[in-house]
């Protein structure tokens, strides 16, 4: 079931399950699979709820990026989430050929 709750940060009305903790802005709920939702309530598990602000297009991985508020005390974060190798090769990466800069 579906209820619609008001954004802590904004004036946007939000569509939250009443199953799950993680909430969503208007658009973005269809993006975001049951697995990924799985590990974002894992992530941020001393959050009352999870609300994803935003999605953006990844570059090349293929990731998911996510723009997340974990309660309505905290500042938003970015979160990216791909397979654990995708991740380990984007950081490896940017160890190698961006840091630096």
């Amino acid at each position: 079931m579906t209820s619609m709750t008001q954004d802590a940060y904004s004036d946007h009305n939000i569509a939250s399950t009443q199953s799950e903790r993680v909430r969503f802005a208007p658009g973005v709920a269809g993006h975001v699979s049951a697995a990924q939702m799985s590990l974002l309530a894992q992530a941020f598990t001393q959050s009352d709820f999870i609300y994803i602000r935003q999605i953006y297009a990844s570059g090349y991985s293929g990731a998911t990026v996510l723009l997340v508020s974990a309660g309505a005390h905290h500042p938003p974060a970015v979160v990216k989430l791909a397979h654990p190798h995708e991740l380990t090769r984007e950081y490896q990466a940017y160890q190698q050929h961006v840091r630096r800069i």
